[in-house]
Formats: structure tokens, C-alpha cells, sequence
């Protein structure tokens, strides 16, 4: 058991075989829980590199909650800049459904993995982290108000 567990901390603690990516969302318990999270990584010698920010809420002044959700995300951003200072983080937009088959894995994959690459925060706010896009039917950014 003991050769197993070494095999494990020396897979993780490779750069060049392993890396850590933290998913978080823009508030602040997980904020502190990430960043927490990323110290531990890092004390044991486990790279990181990347975050995404998950659940990410676009500007919609036509939805009251949508709009106070959006302004409390961007409250925290500046914490978010410096608790991740140094890493890349990647937005990923609320989308107002679950994200299931291709298509909508596709769209997500898209904001994950951006034909440019995630900015890496050096100690101002990630302006463009609630920009949307249109997406298409199956999956759409914002959350519904209808019910």
C-alpha cells in the first residue's frame, strides 16, 4: 500500500505528468476554499496553473436577479485577482440549463478552452470574465426568469 501511495504522490508532484486544475464559482466561501485549496496543492509540491470560474453570471438588466447576481460576482473579482495572482483563469458563463450531450459540451469546451488562451491575472480585474455570447438553442447564457 505504502509503494502504491508514493507511485501516486510522485505521478501528482510531476509537471510533467500531472496538474491540478480548480473549479470554482464567484463567491466568496469558495473563493477562500480554492484558494486554500491551491496553498495545500502547492505545499506539496503539486502544480497549478489554471482555475475556472465556473457559473459566471452575464449583465441582464431585464432580470432583477440575474443583475444583483452579476453585481455581487463583480464585487468579488477583485479578491478573485488576488487569490489567484499568477494562475490562468478561465470564465465560464451561467448557462440556464445542464449542460448534457455534444453540443452543449461543445459550447462549454469553447469558454474552458478559448481559441485564445485564459488570462493569467496579474493583479487587475478580469474585465471580460462576464462577456456572453449567443449559443445557439440548447444551451444559452443567463439564467431563466420564466416559469
Amino acid at each position: 500500500m505504502k509503494r502504491s501511495m508514493r507511485m501516486v504522490r510522485d505521478i501528482f508532484q510531476d509537471e510533467n505528468r500531472t496538474e491540478f486544475i480548480v473549479a470554482t464559482i464567484p463567491n466568496m466561501m469558495s473563493i477562500y476554499e480554492s484558494a486554500r485549496l491551491i496553498d495545500e496543492l502547492r505545499a506539496n509540491s503539486i502544480s497549478v496553473q489554471h482555475v475556472f470560474l465556473n457559473q459566471v453570471q452575464p449583465e441582464n438588466t431585464e432580470c432583477e436577479f440575474c443583475s444583483t447576481r452579476h453585481k455581487e460576482q463583480q464585487a468579488n473579482m477583485a479578491f478573485i485577482t488576488q487569490s489567484f495572482k499568477g494562475l490562468a483563469v478561465s470564465p465560464i458563463q451561467f448557462f440556464d440549463r445542464e449542460i448534457r450531450g455534444p453540443y452543449a459540451i461543445r459550447v462549454m469546451a469553447d469558454q474552458i478552452f478559448p481559441k485564445q488562451p485564459a488570462a493569467v491575472l496579474s493583479g487587475s480585474t478580469n474585465s471580460d470574465s462576464s462577456s456572453s455570447s449567443s449559443t445557439g438553442n440548447e444551451v444559452t447564457s443567463g439564467a431563466q426568469t420564466s416559469q
